[in-house]
């Protein structure tokens, strides 16, 4: 029984030399010192997305001007998060309003938008026209537009 008592104390005083100590988090949103570096990545991943038209093929960063690791690795952070959404809103801009038969800047005008897009993954992903499966996208109000964009971009696709 000493052994044993005499063992345990000698392992919890050995575990006790090595401390916990708090680990740098590269949380770029949440990180004060790193907003900054993150938004103008999103900046910069915008700009190119709409100068290169969103081909991922031209993504350039230029984040030569960074001094330390976690500044480049929160702008690349941010640029690609910038590229990828601005490319993903020409995307969905070039092929949902391309038909879109409602008023520019109504709340129809952007559900037929976000039905096609999602009539679009869809037929792509040769699946079956059921827009009801996105009911949480759209309020009860704009299911018309929802489905006519929806069933008009699946169609396409199919």
């Amino acid at each position: 029984m000493i052994k044993r008592t005499v063992y345990i104390a000698a392992l919890l005083a050995s575990s006790s030399m090595f401390v916990a100590v708090p680990a740098f988090a590269l949380d770029c949103v949440k990180n004060d010192k790193l907003v900054d570096v993150y938004e103008s990545g999103v900046d910069a991943g915008r700009k190119d997305a709409k100068k290169n038209k969103g081909d991922h093929e031209k993504k350039r960063m230029d984040h030569a001007h960074l001094s330390n690791k976690h500044q480049r690795r929160c702008f690349k952070k941010g640029y690609h998060t910038g590229y990828d959404n601005a490319a993903a809103d020409m995307d969905k801009h070039e092929s949902a309003h391309k038909n879109n038969p409602y008023e520019k800047g109504s709340n129809e005008y952007e559900y037929y938008a976000d039905g096609c897009k999602a009539g679009k993954e869809d037929g792509k992903a040769n699946m079956s026209s059921v827009y009801q499966r996105y009911d949480y996208q759209y309020d009860s109000r704009f299911e018309k537009p929802f489905k006519k964009g929806y069933e008009t971009c699946w169609k396409k696709y199919r």
